[in-house]
C-alpha cells in the first residue's frame, strides 16, 4: 500500500507489505484503521496526513500536536514544522528506541522535528500550569488525538496569572541584557577593545536564558550560545535565524561570540575586528528585539 499527499505535496512516502497469506478480513480492518486516523486531522494539518498516519501506526501516541510559530518582524519564518508526540504510560517502550522512527518525516520545504513526551508528565504539568505545556498542549493546536482520556485545562484567570509570571521571569534576566548592550555601546564610542565582545555575549547569553526561564518554565545556566541555542529552539526557533549556524560565515561570528566569554578576557591571542564587532552588535539588538517580540505575543494577556 502506498501513501502520499494530496496533490504529490509531499514528499514522503511509506510503503507498506502486507502478509500475502493475511486474511482480506484482516487487512480491510488494517486499511479502515488507516483511514481512520486521518478522518478528523483539521486543515491546518492537511499536509502531514501520511505523517501522522505513519506516526499513529509506528508509535501510537495518545495525541499529536503542531506547534504554531508565530512570524516575527523582519525575521524569516522557521523552516521547520514541530510535532509533539504524546505517549501514553502504557507504552513501555523506551523512549531511545522510538526516536529513531521520528526522525524519518519530512516535506519538501520543511523539516518536521517530532519530540517525545510522557503523558502523565503532560497531564500532571497541564494541571500544574507550566507555561510550555499550557502555552502548546492545547486545542488549537491538537491534530490527532486517539480519545483514550481527557486533557485538563487552566481557567482563564489562570492563564493570565501564568502569562503574568512569564514576563516578570523574563524581565529578570532581561534587563541585565539590555544593561549589558547599553555598556557595550558606551564603551564602544569611548574605547572601542575586545571586552566589548564579552559585553555583547552576556546581552546575548541572558537574552536566551530570560526566554528559555519564561517560556520554557527553565533556567538554563550556561555561558555556552550553542547549548542556549539549541535549547531555546522549541520555545522561540525565531531565534535561531539570527545566529544561525547555517552558512561558514554564520558560523565564525557565532563561534567568535561563544569564545567571547572567557578568551576576551583571559587569551591575549583573542581578536575581533571592527567590522565583525558591527555585525555582532547588530545580531544581538535583533536577537533582543525578537525575544521581546516573541513574550509580547506569547504572553498576550488578552489572547
Amino acid at each position: 500500500m502506498h501513501i502520499n499527499g494530496p496533490g504529490n505535496r509531499i514528499e514522503f512516502h511509506t510503503n507498506i507489505f502486507l502478509n500475502e497469506d493475511g486474511h482480506a478480513k484482516d487487512i480491510s480492518n488494517w486499511k479502515e484503521r488507516l483511514l481512520a486516523i486521518i478522518q478528523h486531522v483539521p486543515d491546518k494539518a492537511d499536509t502531514l496526513k501520511p505523517i501522522i498516519q505513519f506516526l499513529v501506526m509506528t508509535i501510537a501516541p495518545a495525541r499529536i500536536y503542531m506547534l504554531d510559530h508565530k512570524n516575527i518582524v523582519n525575521q524569516p519564518a522557521p523552516t521547520h514544522i514541530d510535532l509533539l508526540l504524546v505517549i501514553p504510560n502504557k507504552n513501555n517502550i523506551p523512549f531511545t528506541e522510538l526516536e529513531p522512527v521520528i526522525e524519518i518525516p519530512y516535506l519538501k520545504e520543511s523539516r518536521v522535528a517530532c519530540s517525545l513526551h510522557n503523558e502523565g508528565v503532560v497531564l500532571e504539568a497541564l494541571r500544574n500550569g507550566h507555561i510550555f505545556y499550557a502555552l502548546h498542549f492545547t486545542a488549537e493546536n491538537l491534530i490527532y488525538d486517539n480519545t483514550t482520556i481527557s486533557y485538563p485545562a487552566l481557567s482563564t484567570e489562570a492563564v493570565k496569572e501564568m502569562k503574568q509570571r512569564a514576563r516578570e521571569k523574563f524581565l529578570q534576566h532581561f534587563e541585565r541584557a539590555e544593561d549589558f548592550y547599553t555598556s557595550a555601546e558606551f564603551l564602544y564610542q569611548k574605547r572601542p577593545g575586545k571586552i566589548i565582545a564579552f559585553l555583547l555575549h552576556q546581552a546575548a547569553e541572558f537574552s536566551y536564558r530570560g526566554i528559555l526561564l519564561s517560556l520554557n518554565g527553565y533556567d538554563k545556566r550556561t555561558h555556552e550560545i550553542h547549548s542556549l541555542k539549541k535549547h531555546s529552539r522549541r520555545c522561540a526557533p525565531q531565534l535561531n535565524t539570527i545566529f544561525s549556524g547555517d552558512a561558514e560565515e554564520e558560523k565564525r561570528l557565532t563561534e567568535l561570540l561563544n569564545n567571547a566569554y572567557l578568551e576576551s578576557r583571559y587569551d591575549s591571542n583573542y581578536e575581533v575586528n571592527e567590522n565583525d564587532l558591527n555585525i555582532i552588535f547588530e545580531k544581538v539588538k535583533a536577537l533582543q528585539n525578537t525575544c521581546k517580540e516573541l513574550v509580547e505575543i506569547k504572553t498576550n494577556l488578552d489572547a
